[in-house]
């Protein structure tokens, strides 16, 4: 979630807060703000939802977008994984008819 802290940092940086400012007004400690901007911990629903109030709806849409690019490098690493398994079954097959 390294992309999703990024942003909200340079959010944070452009409306002129602090850190404790922004966890005050998010409901959080200021270590665990500190914690998701350098992507160390990731947000909850309720601390994403207050985040994307205050940026004007910014972050819900980065992290989502986020999320979906991980979930593509998944799919694709299983088809591929799929198809090195479909080339080994046809090689089997092959090898059987000989």
């Amino acid at each position: 979630m390294k992309k999703y802290g990024e942003q909200i940092r340079k959010l944070r940086k452009e409306k002129g807060l602090k850190v404790y400012e922004l966890a005050k007004q998010v409901g959080i400690s200021d270590t665990f703000m500190t914690q998701i901007e350098r992507g160390y911990r990731n947000p909850s629903a309720e601390v994403d939802k207050a985040l994307t109030k205050i940026f004007d709806n910014k972050p819900r849409f980065t992290l989502l977008h986020e999320l979906a690019h991980i979930r593509l490098h998944q799919l694709q690493k299983e088809m591929d994984a799929t198809k090195a398994t479909i080339k080994k079954i046809e090689k089997q097959k092959g090898s059987l008819k000989t």
